[in-house]
């Protein structure tokens, strides 16, 4: 199944694409800097999880999916529940 490509709607606002692209991304917080205009997301793991930064929505998703991997796949940041 190849994957789904994110493309916003010329009239979505920031706040709509930023909320389309968590739901597909369980675990990531995404928006877009005023300031820098790229798009970011915050990925948990580690001690302060992780910055992704992105030109356009479709660039982070694309970022995204190489970290996300193949549906289920654990998320970023995740621990594995082996036990000893």
């Amino acid at each position: 199944m190849a994957a789904e490509t994110i493309r916003p709607a010329a009239t979505s606002s920031w706040r709509d694409i930023a909320g389309a692209i968590e739901e597909r991304f369980p675990g990531a917080m995404v928006w877009h800097g005023s300031a820098t205009g790229s798009w970011w997301a915050w990925l948990p793991g580690g001690r302060f999880g992780r910055f992704l930064e992105a030109a356009s929505p479709e660039q982070l998703g694309a970022v995204l999916r190489s970290e996300y991997g193949e549906p289920g796949r654990r998320r970023p940041g995740e621990q594995s529940r082996r036990t000893c």
